[in-house]
């Protein structure tokens, strides 16, 4: 169970090389209905695991700044990382994947 008004948490245990990822029951995000954070379950997963190689570096929460810049990181890279994901498995139709997931250009 995660934390809440969280989506998900990652608990990385670097003395044994493991690390736990939780992620929010869909029914419960459903009912947050946020606009600006459509449920991606997906989306989430990858940016819990870019936690765990970033746990070395990841600023304390009461550096508020950092911390943010960190989150915002590492959200990037997961919805970038998901993108890419969705374009190579398009395979032949990656027009069209582009024309449906960054508009027509």
């Amino acid at each position: 169970m995660v934390s809440k008004g969280a989506n998900a948490e990652c608990a990385v245990y670097s003395n044994l090389k493991r690390a736990t990822v939780t992620l929010a029951d869909p029914s419960e995000y459903a009912k947050r209905n946020d606009p600006l954070w459509p449920l991606d379950m997906e989306r989430l997963l990858v940016h819990e695991l870019l936690h765990i190689p970033i746990r070395a570096f990841q600023p304390d929460e009461d550096e508020p700044e950092r911390y943010g810049a960190m989150e915002q990181f590492i959200e990037v890279c997961a919805s970038s990382l998901v993108s890419l994901s969705g374009y190579q498995r398009c395979g032949k139709n990656r027009e069209s994947f582009r024309d449906k997931s960054m508009g027509k250009l």
